[in-house]
C-alpha cells in the first residue's frame, strides 16, 4: 500500500474503503454532491465535529499540534493552468499542431495539413491517465517509486484531469506563478519578472510599497516594457490598460497630496498664514495703546546733539539722512516731548533699515535708532512687551519665507549648512518674550507649503516634480531631514521617485497601446492586394490562396483570438495590485495523487472526490 501523509485516507462514493495503514485515523475525503458545487476538501473529526482542512491551516501550531501532532503546513493553493514545459527547439522541417485549430503548419514552408487540435490531445490524455495507472503503464505512480522521481509529464496529466473535474479549482505545476485571485501568471511575465531579479512572492510587497494605484507593471523596469510591448497589441487588455493607467494619472494630484498629508501632516495655505499673522498684529496693538495710555513725555535733546555731531561727519544721501531725523525731533521750533511721534519715528528708522539698497548709510541709521529705542523704553512702561509680540511675527513671518526656498535650486539653492543656522537663529528667544520663538515652526510650515505648491503645479509631470523635491544633489534630502527628520524626509523622496516610475510607465504603455490602435486603424484602411498564387488550377484559379482564406473562415479567425487571449492574460497579469506567489507541491502532495492512482481509486467515481480534496489541500 502507498504511503501517505499523516491523517488521510480515501472514501469512495460515501462507503469508506478499506483504510490505508499509512493514512492515520482522523482525516477522509468527503465528496462533493455534484461536479459543479464545491469540494468540503480533506478534514477531521474531532469531539463530533468536522474540522476542514481550510480551517485546519488557518489554526495556529499549538492549536494544530492538539488536533493532531506532526501535521505539515499547506502550501497555498496553485493555479488552474498549468505552464507547458520547455519544448526542445523544433526543426525547419517540423510540423506544429494548432492549440484549437484543426491542422498543423509547418514553419519552414508555411504548407497547411489537417491534424487533431492540441487541446483535444491534452484532454485525451488526461482522460486515459487513470486506465493507464490501472494497467502499470504509467511506472512513476508505481508504489515502489517515490514522489521525488514523477515526471513533469505525469505531473501535467494529473493536473489536467483534475480541472477538468473541477473548472476553476485551483491546480498548478511547481515553478509556476499565480496571482492573488488564483490566476495563472503568463511565461512572458514570469520570465520579466526574473529578468528583474524578483521573485514571485516579491511582487505583492513591492506593489505595496509603491503606494496607491501601483501596478505590478511598474515594480522594475522589464516589467514595464514588456507592457508597453503588449500594449501594441490588439485586445480587450489594451484598451482596459490604457484606461487604467489614464484614470490613475489624472487622479495623480490627489493621490500624492494624500500621501504627503499622511506623512508630513496638513499644512496651511500662505494666505491663511498671512491671515493669522494679521490677526496676531491685530492682538498686539492693544497693547500699544495701553503701554502709551500711561507714558509720559519724552527727552530728545540727547539724540538731536549727537546728530548735530554726525551731520558734518558726512556727506551725500548719508547727510541728508541725518538731516531729515533731525528734522523730524522738532514739533516747530521745539524738540518734541511726545512720545508717539518718537514711536512713528523709530518706525520710520526700521523702513530705512530693511531697505536692501541702503548702503554704507545703514550703521548710522542703526545708531540713530538704538538711541530712539532707548528713550521710548524708559518713558512709556511695557512697551517692550508688546515690541517682542510684534518681534516674534515678523520672525514667523520671514521663516515662512526662508521655508518656502527650501527647494530653490541654481545660485539661488540654499546650503544646507546655512540653513540649520537659520533653524537655530531662529528658536532662540528675542527681547523679553518669555520661551523659545516659533520661528522653527513657520519654516516648517513654509516648506510644507511649498511642497504643496510644487504638487499644485507640478503633477501633471511627475518625472520634473520628483526632481525638483529631490534636488540635484543631497542638498534638499539633507534639509527635508533637517525640518522633518530623517524618517519622513527619506519616505517623501521616495515617494515621489515612484511616482515618477508609475509616470514613466503610464507613458510607456499608453503610448504603445496608441501605436497598436493606430497601426490597426491603418491596417483596416490599407487597400486590399491580391496574394501571389500559390499554385492554380487548370483554369487558371488560384487554389493555394483560395483553399488558405477558406481555412481561415473556416476556423473563425482562431489564431488571431487566441493570440489576442494571450496578450489579454499578459496585461491583466500586469494590472494586479496583489500578491503573487510560486505553486509548490510538497511531498504530501505528490504521495496523494500517485496513492489515488494505485489504490483504483482512478477506476470510478472517487477519482473526482479524491482530486477535489487534493486540489483544495494544495
Amino acid at each position: 500500500m502507498v504511503d501517505l501523509p499523516p491523517g488521510f485516507r480515501i472514501t469512495q462514493q460515501g462507503a469508506p474503503r478499506q483504510p490505508n495503514p499509512a493514512i492515520p485515523e482522523g482525516f477522509r475525503v468527503v465528496q462533493p454532491g455534484q461536479q459543479s458545487r464545491p469540494s468540503t476538501g480533506p478534514s477531521i473529526q474531532v469531539g463530533g465535529r468536522t474540522i476542514s482542512m481550510d480551517e485546519y491551516m488557518s489554526m495556529s501550531d499549538e492549536e494544530r499540534q492538539a488536533i493532531r501532532a506532526g501535521i505539515a503546513q499547506a502550501n497555498p493553493s496553485v493555479d488552474p493552468v498549468t505552464e507547458p514545459s520547455a519544448q526542445p527547439q523544433e526543426q525547419r522541417d517540423e510540423w506544429r499542431r494548432g492549440t484549437l485549430a484543426p491542422v498543423e503548419v509547418n514553419r519552414s514552408t508555411g504548407a497547411f495539413r489537417p491534424a487533431v487540435p492540441q487541446i483535444a490531445m491534452d484532454a485525451w490524455s488526461a482522460i486515459t491517465l487513470p486506465g493507464d495507472v490501472a494497467r502499470g503503464d504509467v511506472s512513476d505512480f508505481d508504489p515502489g517509486v517515490g514522489f521525488q522521481n514523477m515526471s513533469e509529464q505525469s505531473l501535467d496529466r494529473a493536473a489536467s484531469l483534475a480541472g477538468g473535474m473541477a473548472p476553476g479549482a485551483p491546480v498548478g505545476r511547481p515553478g509556476v506563478f499565480s496571482t492573488s485571485t488564483g490566476q495563472r501568471v503568463p511565461t512572458h511575465v514570469q520570465r520579466a519578472l526574473e529578468r528583474g531579479g524578483i521573485r514571485a512572492e516579491e511582487v505583492g510587497p513591492r506593489v505595496s510599497q509603491m503606494g496607491p494605484g501601483a501596478i505590478a507593471a511598474d515594480i522594475s523596469p522589464s516589467m514595464q516594457s514588456l507592457a508597453m510591448g503588449a500594449a501594441e497589441r490588439p485586445g480587450m487588455g489594451q484598451a482596459e490598460i490604457a484606461q487604467l493607467l489614464m484614470g490613475r494619472a489624472a487622479g495623480a494630484r490627489g493621490r500624492i497630496q494624500s500621501q504627503v498629508d499622511d506623512v508630513l501632516g496638513p499644512s496651511v495655505s500662505r494666505g491663511e498664514w498671512s491671515a493669522d499673522l494679521d490677526a496676531l498684529r491685530a492682538a498686539t496693538s492693544p497693547l500699544y495703546r495701553e503701554s502709551f495710555s500711561r507714558a509720559g513725555p519724552v527727552n530728545v535733546m540727547g539724540i538731536a546733539a549727537r546728530i548735530d555731531e554726525m551731520i558734518p561727519n558726512y556727506t551725500g544721501r548719508a547727510q541728508r539722512r541725518l538731516q531729515q531725523i533731525q528734522r523730524d525731533l522738532y514739533e516747530g521750533d521745539s524738540l518734541t516731548t511726545n512720545p508717539a511721534r518718537l514711536f512713528s519715528l523709530r518706525n520710520e528708522l526700521d523702513d530705512m533699515l530693511d531697505d536692501p539698497n541702503i548702503g554704507r548709510v545703514r550703521e548710522v541709521i542703526g545708531d540713530v535708532r538704538g538711541m530712539v529705542d532707548s528713550e521710548l523704553a524708559q518713558r512709556v512702561p511695557d512697551i517692550k512687551r508688546a515690541d517682542a509680540q510684534w518681534q516674534e511675527i515678523a520672525r514667523q513671518s520671514e521663516a515662512f519665507d526662508q521655508g518656502r526656498k527650501m527647494f530653490g535650486g541654481g545660485a539661488e539653492a540654499i546650503d544646507p549648512r546655512d540653513y540649520e543656522r537659520m533653524q537655530v537663529t531662529a528658536s532662540q528667544p528675542s527681547g523679553v518674550a518669555p520661551g523659545p520663538s516659533a520661528a522653527p515652526m513657520a519654516m516648517r510650515q513654509g516648506a510644507r507649503n511649498e511642497i504643496d505648491r510644487l504638487i499644485g503645479t507640478g503633477s501633471r509631470n511627475r518625472t520634473s516634480l520628483a526632481a525638483a523635491i529631490r534636488g540635484e544633489g543631497g542638498w534638499n534630502r539633507d534639509k527635508l531631514a533637517q525640518t522633518f527628520g530623517d524618517d519622513r524626509a527619506d519616505e517623501v523622496i521616495r515617494l515621489f521617485d515612484n511616482e515618477a516610475t508609475m509616470a514613466l510607465t503610464e507613458e510607456r504603455v499608453t503610448g504603445g497601446a496608441v501605436t497598436g490602435l493606430r497601426r490597426a486603424a491603418g491596417e483596416d484602411l490599407r487597400p486590399r492586394q491580391q496574394e501571389a498564387p500559390i499554385f492554380q488550377g487548370p483554369t487558371g484559379i488560384d487554389i493555394g490562396n483560395l483553399l488558405r482564406r477558406g481555412a481561415s473562415r473556416a476556423t473563425g479567425g482562431i489564431t488571431e483570438r487566441i493570440a489576442e487571449r494571450q496578450n489579454d492574460e499578459i496585461l491583466r497579469s500586469l494590472m494586479e495590485t496583489g500578491g503573487w506567489y510560486e505553486n509548490r507541491s510538497t511531498p504530501e502532495t505528490l504521495a496523494i495523487i500517485r496513492a489515488l492512482l494505485t489504490t483504483g481509486a482512478a477506476e470510478d467515481a472517487s477519482i473526482e472526490e479524491s482530486l477535489q480534496g487534493l486540489i483544495r489541500w494544495q
